[in-house]
């Protein structure tokens, strides 16, 4: 994955994600633009924030990025912000998969656009399903009706997920269990990472293969190991 660097960002405006959450718009260099999948870690310059937030991007662009608003920042247009990143690993469909479903469980769907655009991009058959409302999505994309049968159809699999729902749902979901085979599957796991290089353990998670720590084995890891 691509090296960790640090970034100086700037606040361009404060908006609305696709499903109506609060979003804001950063304009960035080139070189600390994540892949779908990854995130950034910011706070304000000069230590006023005391734990850095992990932004989630929902659109890429070639001058910045739109992310989820972090809760309880209050960043406004023309302040700098201080990002770590690109961090860790993002999804990874192979040319050779053409049929994409993708799926948010107890998270916001929005999360998996930059994905879901560079399957557009990619022209191959993306669909998306969430457990709550869908934003708007491009014509190209399907909303399949049943998951399960959807699961089926599917090549390779791209979900989005939290560590909480995970355990609440348990591994033997038949969902998860489907998901498993003959499609690649790949969850992006959304927890918070302070530090982004492993060492505080804020961000493991225990699986039933391995320990992971999402800031450097995730935060895009394959479902099987969770």
């Amino acid at each position: 994955h691509r090296p960790m660097r640090r970034t100086l960002a700037s606040v361009a405006s404060l908006v609305l994600s696709p499903s109506g959450q609060p979003a804001v718009r950063l304009l960035l260099p080139a070189a600390a633009m994540p892949a779908p999948g990854q995130v950034l870690l910011a706070c304000r310059p000069g230590g006023d924030d005391p734990l850095r937030q992990v932004l989630l991007p929902i659109r890429l662009e070639a001058d910045g990025l739109t992310a989820l608003q972090p809760e309880g920042t209050s960043w406004q247009p023309g302040e700098q912000v201080d990002l770590l990143g690109p961090i860790g690993h993002g999804f990874r469909p192979s040319p050779s998969h053409r049929r994409w479903l993708l799926a948010a469980f107890g998270v916001n769907p929005d999360v998996l656009l930059p994905l879901m655009n560079t399957g557009v991009d990619r022209g191959v058959s993306a669909a998306l399903w969430a457990d709550s409302p869908l934003p708007p999505l491009p014509p190209q994309v399907e909303v399949p009706s049943d998951l399960e049968l959807a699961l089926e159809w599917a090549d390779y699999f791209g979900l989005a997920l939290t560590p909480d729902w995970l355990e609440a749902n348990g591994p033997g979901t038949p969902i998860l269990e489907a998901a498993r085979r003959p499609q690649l599957a790949e969850a992006l796991v959304i927890l918070p990472m302070p530090c982004g290089t492993g060492i505080c353990g804020a961000c493991a998670t225990g699986t039933g293969r391995k320990a992971l720590r999402a800031c450097v084995d995730g935060p895009v890891v394959a479902l099987e190991d969770l």
